[in-house]
């Protein structure tokens, strides 16, 4: 069993400023083991010493840390050491919390297809989901008292505070605003939430601070940042804040602490050039904490204000097994003129009086009618794919990239002859003819950018139905012609790209 040493990392800073959901990898060199001719090269261990956009969260008692790495979380002696895996490699784990009475390990995972709020005793077992549902929960932290978790969740159609009652699962939203909220964290009182906001009223960090006298939480901007914010972290009094802030177009994440209840600025903590996470810090002290960056766990003073001296890493070494199982490998053979059946035939469509279909198969056009062999439409270099029929089966109108792009095109199938429909840069995709012959909706872009149109054929003049772009998809005409219908991706939030499926129709 041969092992892979890996120690390259990578910046992180897009993965607090891009939009997109995005799963952080560890820092992987591109090696390859070559096993002898005794060994079997089915198993392999890799050994991370270092990562990418590690998270992290210290034990109550200050004896251990647990980390995200690969998906995984890990155990780890505050001395430093060899990892321990306490989850499987399945659940795309993320940004671990320790409760206060050490007994229970919160984060969220992808496990069951959406970012929820899991928690996990710390030698690995009792693995148990705390939220549910189509919406996504991210970002979990622990009230002083242990008996809810705080978290972000785009539920209300962009992020905001939400918190959960763990003895009866009862959920509460805590803000409101139109702007997104994220990255919560209690302060050791319990009587503030400190959280990130991109809202009007001043991007950066706020607090959540809630007044017994009128079981009221009231909103109150601590500290204002040009650039986007991360992670806020209280020390174990209370007295001091630690954040990042980062500047996409730099390309720098910074690491500042800011004194609570008092008007100071902040302090620059983090020294130049260092990478940091924008994850949270774990304080081990009021005055000392741990931090992740350059790839690195690291311990700090705030003493060490933007200077490198001082600072002391953790070492870890987390080892992932790789199993390839020996199967017998697929021969491929593209000598052989025998004949072969076509196995990818796509595109299927079947003519108005059901007696013919149409498909695509080895990039040609065919249509098959039952009994008979199947008629070679096209036969040529190009491809053709995505037929439709016209309403009276004379007629198909189908996707081919003779000029280079995939142009509509229909073809009369009595006389042969075929013309462009439907010329635009950058292609077109799923054409469809509405019932009475006169208009074909199709879609214009990537998948990305995708723009629904109709095309009257009498005018040939397109024009755009939806003004949002759409993935690309099967479009539906009423038989009326005078509407259809496609389903959309509906947004959670501005925040990613996570969102829930809906139907839209347009009518004439």
């Amino acid at each position: 069993m041969k092992i892979i040493q890996a120690q390259k990392q990578y910046r992180s800073f897009k993965f607090l400023f891009r939009k997109h959901a995005l799963v952080a990898l560890a820092g992987l060199s591109v090696m390859t083991a070559c096993p002898t001719s005794a060994e079997k090269p089915d198993r392999f261990e890799i050994k991370l010493t270092q990562g990418t956009n590690i998270a992290l969260a210290l034990s109550p008692d200050g004896r251990e840390v647990v980390f995200d790495l690969q998906g995984t979380l890990w155990k780890l002696p505050i001395k430093g050491g060899k990892a321990t895996a306490i989850t499987d490699e399945m659940g795309d784990i993320r940004q671990p919390a320790w409760s206060p009475d050490g007994k229970r390990i919160a984060f969220q995972s992808y496990r069951d297809g959406n970012w929820h709020v899991w928690t996990i005793a710390p030698n690995g077992s009792q693995l148990s989901e705390v939220t549910t549902g189509p919406f996504d929960d991210r970002e979990p932290h622990w009230s002083p008292d242990g008996k809810k978790i705080v978290f972000a969740s785009d539920r209300s159609g962009n992020y905001d505070i939400w918190q959960v009652d763990i003895a009866s699962g009862g959920l509460e939203q805590l803000t409101r605003d139109p702007a997104n909220d994220y990255n919560p964290a209690w302060s050791p009182d319990g009587k503030s939430i400190a959280f990130v906001s991109e809202r009007s009223a001043g991007r950066g960090i706020w607090l959540l601070q809630y007044d017994g006298d009128v079981n009221k939480w009231r909103e109150v901007l601590f500290s204002r940042s040009n650039t986007a914010a991360a992670s806020p972290s209280w020390s174990p009094k209370g007295t001091w804040i630690i954040y990042q802030t980062g500047d996409r177009n730099s390309g720098s994440t910074e690491l500042w602490a800011k004194m609570a209840g008092a008007e100071r600025e902040p302090r620059l903590l983090s020294a130049p050039g260092e990478d940091v996470f924008p994850f949270r810090a774990a304080w081990l002290s009021e005055s000392e904490f741990l931090y992740t960056g350059d790839g690195q766990i690291k311990r700090a003073s705030l003493d060490n204000i933007g200077e490198s001296a001082g600072r002391s890493t953790l070492s870890f070494e987390s080892i992932i097994k790789l199993y390839r199982p020996d199967y017998a490998r697929k021969k491929y053979d593209f000598d052989s003129l025998a004949p072969r059946k076509v196995r990818g035939i796509v595109s299927p469509a079947v003519s108005p009086d059901g007696r013919r279909v149409a498909f695509t198969a080895l990039g040609d056009l065919w249509i098959a009618t039952s009994g008979k062999k199947p008629e070679h439409i096209t036969n040529d270099i190009f491809v053709q794919t995505q037929p439709k029929w016209s309403s009276d089966g004379s007629k198909l109108i189908y996707l081919s990239d003779q000029r280079g792009e995939m142009d509509i095109r229909i073809r009369d199938l009595e006389r042969g002859e075929e013309r462009i429909l439907v010329k635009v840069a950058g292609g077109a995709s799923h054409p469809t003819l509405s019932p009475d012959g006169k208009s074909i909706a199709y879609f214009t872009g990537t998948a990305l950018t995708a723009r629904l149109q109709v095309l009257d054929l009498a005018s040939s003049q397109p024009r755009e139905l939806i003004d949002q772009p759409i993935q690309p998809t099967e479009i539906s005409w009423a038989p009326d012609s005078k509407s259809l219908a496609v389903p959309i991706l509906r947004p959670n939030s501005t925040r990613y790209r996570e969102g829930l499926s809906a139907g839209r129709g347009h009518c004439d």
